[in-house]
């Protein structure tokens, strides 16, 4: 904000809305001249919560009791809290960069349209495929294909069977190409190929 000729001028509302609460007495005690920040306070007693914690923890509870109680319940809570009120990340309270932190470390690393998906690179791979004549040689014979899967057939067929044994039988042609249709084998089940009658 600058101030001059009679009027203020706003250069940004953040300036206007980004108020720091101080606290500068307590009943007839006066603080620091310029004031406690209450946000100080919260992170003071938060940092007394996780003392209380560690102190409970199977490990950490012999290591933080070595230290007397008033560097303990005190001087690091006051000292960490004083610390984290001057430490802005990208013009962020240290509490709300600490919360970008965890989230970013516990979200996803790859992400495509907002959802999580697989680094690149790390993509499923088939194993070896086999081919089926299509009847256009020497006779192709038959040839089983055991499910799961999906079997593309680009020459002219006629399917028959039931649900976990179809045959696929290849009809004689002039050689002009069909439209290429997908079969979907479900898991268990058999196509078995046969040459053209």
């Amino acid at each position: 904000m600058e101030e001059g000729r009679g009027r203020i001028v706003i250069r940004s509302y953040r300036a206007v809305f980004d108020l720091e609460r101080r606290i500068y007495r307590v009943d007839r005690w006066r603080l620091n001249p310029a004031g406690v920040p209450v946000l100080a306070l919260v992170y003071a007693a938060g940092l007394v919560v996780a003392v209380l914690a560690a102190q409970a923890a199977p490990l950490a509870g012999p290591l933080v009791a070595v230290l007397p109680w008033q560097l303990r319940y005190v001087a690091v809570p006051c000292g960490l809290a004083a610390l984290a009120v001057m430490l802005r990340v990208d013009g962020r309270p240290a509490h709300v960069a600490l919360a970008s932190l965890v989230r970013f470390a516990a979200g996803p690393r790859h992400l495509c349209g907002f959802a999580r998906c697989p680094a690149p690179g790390a993509c499923w791979t088939p194993r070896p495929l086999g081919l089926i004549a299509d009847g256009s040689g020497p006779r192709p014979g038959r040839v089983r294909f055991r499910g799961p899967g999906a079997v593309l057939v680009r020459a002219a067929h006629e399917l028959s069977g039931r649900r976990r044994r179809v045959a696929l039988t290849l009809a004689a042609t002039d050689g002009a190409p069909a439209p290429g249709r997908a079969v979907d084998v479900a898991r268990g089940a058999t196509l078995e190929v046969r040459a053209p009658r």
